[in-house]
Order: C-alpha cells, then sequence, then structure tokens
C-alpha cells in the first residue's frame, strides 16, 4: 500500500483502474480532497479488493465521472452517500450535477447487503451480488440491470423501484416464471416498471435468441412464454450461449 499511497496520477487522466488492493483502505490519495484534482476521470474501475469495507467519501469529488465499477469487493456490505452527495462544501458547484450522469456497475461483491440514497443515479448494473435486499432512495433511477444464474425469484426490493427500464439475466426457470405473465408470483414486482427485458442463457449451444413483445392488456392467464424464434445472422452469432428472451412492454 505504501508504493499506492505515494502515487499522483496526472489531472488529465480520463481512465482508471485499481486493480489488487489488498488493504482494508484504498491509497490515500483516493480517500482525501487531493481527488479533486483529476477533474478529467471519466472511468473508474475498483476491482480485487478483499479487505476493504467501504468506498471513499471523496468519490463524489470526481466532476467528470461517467462510470464506476466495483468489482469483487467482498468485505463491502454497503453503497450509498459517499458515490454521490459531498460530505464538504469545497467545492459545492462542481457537485451540483455529479451523479446525474453516473453510472455505477456492482459486480461480484458477494456480501453486499444495501445500495441506499443516491437520488440522482440514473443508471445501475447489479451483477452476482446475492445478498442484496435492500435497494432504495434511488428516485431517479431509469435504467436497472440485475444479472443472476443463481436466483431463484426477483428481489423483493423491486416493488420499490420505478425504473423506465429493467433488463433481467437470469436462469431459464426463472425466465420462463416471469413470462407467465399475471399467472406468474413474480408478476406484482416488475408489472409497475414501464419496459421489462430478461433474458437467459445457456452455454454450450447454438446461438439462438427468442423474444415477445406484450403490452400489459395482452398478458393473461392464459398467455405463457412461447419457446419459439429464427436463428440469428451476423452479429448476433458470436456466443456460445442459447439465449432466451421475454420482454414485457407496458401499454
Amino acid at each position: 500500500m505504501n508504493v499506492l499511497d505515494e502515487l499522483c496520477p496526472p489531472s488529465s487522466l480520463q481512465q482508471l483502474l485499481v486493480l489488487g488492493c489488498f488493504g482494508e483502505r484504498l491509497p490515500r490519495w483516493m480517500t482525501s480532497t487531493s481527488i479533486a484534482s483529476l477533474e478529467n476521470l471519466r472511468i473508474l474501475t475498483m476491482q480485487d479488493m478483499p479487505y476493504c469495507t467501504e468506498l471513499p467519501s471523496s468519490l463524489c469529488q470526481l466532476p467528470s465521472l461517467e462510470l464506476l465499477k466495483i468489482w469483487s469487493a467482498p468485505a463491502i456490505n454497503h453503497i450509498g452517500t459517499e458515490c454521490i452527495l459531498p460530505h464538504h462544501h469545497e467545492h459545492p458547484m462542481a457537485m451540483a450535477n455529479v451523479g446525474s450522469n453516473l453510472e455505477i456497475h456492482v459486480i461480484k461483491c458477494t456480501n453486499l447487503e444495501r445500495i441506499t440514497n443516491l437520488p440522482r443515479l440514473q443508471n445501475l448494473n447489479v451483477i452476482m451480488c446475492p445478498k442484496l435486499k435492500v435497494l432504495e432512495g434511488l428516485p431517479a433511477l431509469q435504467r436497472l440491470v440485475l444479472e443472476d444464474y443463481d436466483m431463484e425469484t426477483l428481489p423483493r426490493y423491486l416493488h420499490g423501484l420505478n425504473p423506465r427500464h429493467l433488463l433481467i439475466d437470469c436462469s431459464l426457470s426463472l425466465l420462463t416464471c416471469i413470462a407467465a405473465g399475471k399467472s406468474s408470483p413474480e408478476w406484482g414486482k416488475f408489472n409497475h416498471i414501464q419496459q421489462v427485458k430478461a433474458y437467459a442463457s445457456e452455454k454450450g449451444r447454438d446461438p439462438f435468441r427468442f423474444e415477445t413483445n406484450i403490452g400489459r392488456s395482452a398478458i393473461h392467464k392464459d398467455t405463457y412464454f412461447q419457446y419459439r424464434g429464427d436463428r440469428l445472422t451476423g452479429s448476433d452469432v458470436g456466443s456460445e450461449k442459447e439465449k432466451r428472451s421475454f420482454t414485457f412492454v407496458d401499454s
């Protein structure tokens, strides 16, 4: 950590990857007001941080930040205002629009339980975070992506969210349940969301894609997802997966 503490990234830096940080805290320059000198930083990825227990509050001082990736940080159990809201007031004008253009990806944070109080956040990806139970205080959220192939049911926190778009990548069994529409026990968790797309992938098979667009009035007890479709061609045939999808569009 001593070497990392002494780093002084140039102010022109636009992308930064912090990989393999094995201390309980991030480098000193990331946890102090000196991080504000990275005024051009657009993409910040923090990956493989097994002992880091929290994100630094100084992240809110990055006015140009567009994408924040938190990847494999098992000791972090809460993400909140440290990402968006200023804890100090040295740069009030720079803070005015922080968050509205920020996209957060949380990936394989296996003990993450809460994401809260991010009032300006519009885009959030949650990938393989099985213990996440609370997702609240995100009134501006426009797009939510959930990816977890071990997920047996949709999370209950969807009741309290109202994004414009919800994208779910899950197991085939959960996709089948979702696509049953009103007869599904999952229906009440997502029927208030304007557009929902759900996918299921299976490795080792030819790439297929199945998709249906259904208005709310068309979904009823007897409507079930139809496993039929055409083999994809062109750029879509690059994955060694079978892809099935369900699309719900509120009409």
